[in-house]
């Protein structure tokens, strides 16, 4: 897993459009679960809860 976290950095640095959408895609699917527990009343703090709450919402 970690050798992929170089290519992941790089990839996006270079803004490759397939590698973006794989990371939207990763974060919707990390999100629904989150969208469930907050249901538009608010998120906590977490960075990834306030993106998830931008994504859901």
């Amino acid at each position: 897993m970690s050798k992929w976290v170089p290519l992941l950095l790089w990839s996006v640095a270079r803004l490759d459009p397939v590698m973006l959408l794989l990371l939207l895609l990763l974060l919707l699917l990390l999100c629904r679960g989150e969208c469930e527990i907050y249901d538009g009343k608010g998120c906590s703090e977490l960075p990834l809860s306030r993106a998830c709450y931008i994504v859901c919402y």
